[in-house]
């Protein structure tokens, strides 16, 4: 994978200025937001306040799954440009009467506006992002080093250029990469990709398996994130602590660690991290009666953050691309997230769980209980398929793709009659002097499956031969 680095690293920013965009966006809609449902909301029972306080995150989510709808209701490439130009238009209007702050009411339909653009580019980049790396054994690598990356990034030029300068450079940072998806480093950012061939009913199970399992991880380490939020919030409102200090860079060695880890060809590796990382849910519970020392349980708490931010990001990326729908569970972690986050908030706010010490330590406790259960049986099933859907294919562990830039004559004049782009033509001379399957090919050439699959239906229409058997036989025709 060394001559694929480059795009590895490309890859890396263009998620990292992502990120960065969001993450700075976020804190920027909550303060606007908290300030106009301040005026507006006033007199509200808690329950339905908590509710109106999460509208932001519902339009959000429904920015995400927008992206994966407009693949379907859009299918030209023209049409979806057109769509990221609108989208941006509403980003940066929404942006500007924030800041402006004409009154309660334009602000917050504007913070519902923002999340939702928010949300539509964050479905776009993720896609991206699992369509990239669902061959790559750099995955975990990349995603724990975008995620650092904006962490840093956002840490520095806050405390260089305070609040306006960040929101500044996501607004520049949002047009980078709307560039970038009109002009992107591969092909699949506006295209379709081709579903996997040959998809068995047990591959179908297993799939669903998998991402079912992780739903209810998330759910149960979203139910420990919201408990020690609402004590850190707290903390904050009664100006106690800034949550927003350097504390936060502790993120780094969780996101690094995790990425190491994920790419790891021991399997153990990341499933013991992850859960020793959510261990530390029971500790952070202790902050609501200490009297000193938060700075050091603000670090533990964003140490502990990001293991469940690594696994809502990565795990639903890895295996988007195995899904007949990659586009919409692409993000998924995202946004099923913000849904468990409302739902169980306003259990929360309705039950009083968030009165006492003991009520949070005890919740700690037992969801981390729980989650061990779900974890102990994830590692015993085997968190990846034990198929692949072209298990079919014969495979010839020794043969190398490179070899293919020593093929006689003969073959590139056969490939020269027919009008193949370079890639499709890089491919068809693997599919002709190699036996590789299209899983060890996407690998190889550090690209998804999905791509190389729809590289070989171009192959198959434009040399008329409809399969790879078709182009092997007419290929010794012509020899």
């Amino acid at each position: 994978m060394s001559n694929n680095s480059g795009k590895n690293i490309l890859h890396t920013l263009i998620f990292t200025a992502f990120l960065f965009t969001y993450t700075i966006m976020l804190p920027f809609m909550d303060r606007a937001s908290s300030a106009a449902s301040g005026v507006l909301w006033a007199g509200m029972n808690d329950g339905t306040r908590v509710i109106l306080h999460y509208l932001p995150n519902i339009t959000r989510v429904i920015g995400f799954i927008s992206f994966a709808f407009s693949r379907r209701l859009l299918p030209g490439t023209g049409s979806r440009k057109n769509l990221l130009v609108i989208i941006s238009i509403f980003f940066v209007s929404s942006v500007i009467v924030i800041t402006i702050g004409v009154s309660p009411v334009l602000t917050l339909i504007s913070v519902f506006i923002l999340a939702f653009t928010l949300g539509h580019l964050g479905g776009l980049m993720y896609y991206m992002m699992a369509t990239y790396m669902s061959a790559n054994p750099f995955s975990g690598r990349m995603t724990g080093g975008a995620l650092s990356l904006s962490i840093l990034i956002q840490f520095i030029l806050q405390k260089a250029t305070g609040e306006t300068g960040a929101v500044a450079t996501a607004v520049i940072l949002w047009f980078i990469l709307i560039y970038i998806a009109f002009r992107p480093p591969d092909d699949y950012i506006l295209e379709n990709p081709l579903p996997y061939a040959d998809e068995t009913d047990r591959w179908i199970r297993s799939v669903r398996r998998q991402m079912f399992i992780a739903c209810i991880i998330l759910l149960l380490i979203t139910v420990i994130s919201i408990r020690t939020d609402m004590a850190f919030i707290s903390m904050q409102l009664n100006d106690t602590i800034d949550i927003y200090s350097y504390p936060r860079l502790f993120m780094i060695p969780g996101y690094l660690l995790l990425g190491f880890a994920a790419d790891s060809k021991r399997k153990s590796a990341f499933n013991t991290l992850f859960f020793a990382g959510i261990l530390l849910a029971f500790p952070i519970g202790l902050v609501a009666s200490a009297e000193s020392g938060y700075m050091a349980l603000m670090s533990i708490y964003y140490f502990y953050a990001s293991f469940y931010i690594f696994f809502l990001v990565f795990v639903f990326q890895r295996l988007a691309p195995k899904t007949t729908r990659p586009e919409l569970w692409a993000s998924a972690g995202r946004y099923i997230a913000e849904i468990y986050t409302l739902i169980t908030s306003v259990i929360f706010v309705h039950l009083h769980v968030d009165s006492g010490e003991k009520g949070i330590m005890l919740t700690a406790l037992v969801t981390t209980v729980l989650v061990a259960l779900v974890y102990v049986a994830i590692s015993a099933m085997g968190f990846e398929p034990s198929i692949s859907p072209d298990s079919a294919e014969s495979t010839d562990a020794g043969a190398d793709p490179t070899s293919a830039q020593e093929q006689p004559q003969d073959l590139d004049s056969f490939l020269s009659s027919y009008p193949l782009t370079p890639r499709e033509k890089e491919i068809a001379v693997i599919l002709l002097s190699t036996e590789l399957t299209v899983k060890a090919i996407a690998s190889d050439l550090g690209v998804s499956e999905r791509s190389v699959f729809r590289y070989c239906a171009s192959i198959y229409e434009k040399t008329g031969t409809g399969t790879r058997v078709g182009l092997m036989q007419a290929y010794m025709k012509g020899k």
